[in-house]
């Protein structure tokens, strides 16, 4: 039986070759399933994207050089400027899509509210105005933009349309209004006010309406509103007895259950929620905000961990401004 096998094999021999050819073609396919059930096991599923750490763009003194927004990871990895205008920038807002950047800047000789696209050109003036404007930050849906504006002779917090065409007066109060912050469902703003004893934080609706005090306190000062993703919680910023400024969380419905997460000497401030809800930057001052021209230090508070790290990439020290998470496509 051997010798007959042989002598078949040996009348045959294109047979043996093909034979060959398709052992190792499946050998070759065998590798690469072997890869792909690699890549799928190292991914968790072969449906979802890779991650990548959350990133955000903030106000920064690079070596001396002045104020402008530069964007890195929380970490402080993968640092990138951006381009925007001489004179200095500050208040970076990204809209929701990661499109379109906010931004203030003294470009005029006061600040004005520009916006940026982020694939290309030149930044677009949205205010025009000879008085002061800032703080703005998109709506939800990326038609509006709310800001404070000095136009009515007192700061009042203002809503425009994305072109800065159709500015309206939200708040119409001869009080100090400021610190405006669009809920992540759109239909309410948080702003602070000296409307009463001291400065407190308010909510208002986006029409201008239903205007109520959500925290009953005198937080002494900006109160750099801010919400979290969920819009279940808000954070802000408020003055202590010992002359220390501190961040604090709240419920976003009532104002209870306030909470300090910063706490020790200095000033700190201007706190922001990560989108995926793991991280709270803010910045930290050792004097006073106005006491410090050469900038604070940049801290992250990760909530699964609660430390607070220093975040200094290239010596860099960062502005009294606001803190801009990118959206998670970006």
């Amino acid at each position: 039986m051997v010798d007959s096998d042989r002598e078949s094999r040996d009348q045959h021999p294109s047979g043996s070759k093909s034979e060959m050819v398709v052992r190792v073609c499946d050998f070759v396919v065998g590798l690469f399933a072997m890869a792909l059930i690699v890549e799928v096991v190292r991914d968790g599923r072969a449906d979802e994207p890779k991650t990548s750490l959350p990133r955000f763009t903030i106000s920064a003194n690079r070596f001396g050089k002045g104020f402008e927004l530069v964007s890195f990871d929380v970490i402080g990895n993968n640092v990138k400027r951006v381009e925007t205008l001489p004179g200095g920038a500050a208040d970076p807002c990204w809209s929701r899509d990661g499109r379109r950047l906010l931004f203030t800047s003294a470009a005029t000789g006061r600040s004005q509210i520009y916006v940026l696209d982020a694939v290309g050109g030149k930044p677009m003036n949205l205010t025009n105005s000879a008085n002061q404007e800032f703080q703005p930050c998109w709506s939800p849906d990326g038609t509006k933009v709310v800001f404070t504006s000095s136009r009515d002779g007192n700061h009042e917090v203002y809503v425009m349309d994305a072109d800065g065409a159709g500015p309206l007066n939200l708040t119409r109060n001869a009080a100090f209004d400021s610190d405006p912050a669009w809920s992540p469902n759109g239909k309410r703003i948080l702003f602070g006010s000296n409307r009463q004893d001291g400065i407190r934080l308010y909510v208002i609706d986006a029409d201008g309406g239903n205007v109520h005090q959500l925290v009953d306190r005198d937080l002494g000062g900006w109160v750099n509103a801010a919400w979290s993703p969920d819009g279940r919680q808000v954070l802000f910023g408020g003055a202590q007895a010992d002359g220390t400024r501190q961040i604090f969380v709240a419920d976003a419905d009532n104002g209870q259950g306030v909470e300090p997460l910063t706490e020790g000497a200095g000033f700190n401030g201007y706190p922001s929620w990560s989108e995926d809800g793991q991280y709270i930057a803010y910045v930290h001052f050792d004097r006073r905000f106005d006491q410090s021209p050469e900038g604070g230090k940049l801290m992250v508070l990760n909530l699964d961990t609660l430390t607070h790290t220093e975040i200094a990439p290239e010596g860099m020290r960062f502005g009294a401004s606001r803190i801009a998470w990118l959206p998670s496509s970006n």
